[in-house]
């Protein structure tokens, strides 16, 4: 049942991406990392998403791309941790840098 869900929401996350006009690949990791973080398996959720950020900044070059992806990845942790702790402050301040991040990786800042 729990994969029925999964499959369910990588659907609507591929369709959204293409409504968008975004890369479709990402949602397979996006789903990956979700299953790694709901069954504590902190290796495949930290790999899960490094490869859904590197889907997503495909536009980079290679180091670049494993760069950003990493880091992204580093910080969704983080802040994953600080939910977990209810520490919402830190856990916002956690994402402002992630995002910082992020549109760094596409040019804007």
């Amino acid at each position: 049942m729990e994969n029925l869900f999964y499959n369910k929401a990588k659907e609507l996350l591929i369709k959204a991406r293409k409504i968008c006009k975004l890369e479709e690949e990402s949602p397979d990791y996006t789903i990956q990392w979700w299953k790694a973080y709901r069954h504590k398996d902190e290796e495949n959720l930290l790999s899960s998403l490094i490869n859904e950020h590197k889907a997503q900044f495909s536009h980079l070059s290679k180091n670049e791309r494993e760069k950003y992806a990493r880091l992204c990845a580093e910080k969704i942790i983080v802040a994953a941790n600080g939910h977990k702790s209810k520490d919402w402050s830190f856990v916002d301040k956690i994402l402002e840098e992630y995002f910082e991040v992020y549109f760094k990786a596409f040019g804007i800042t």
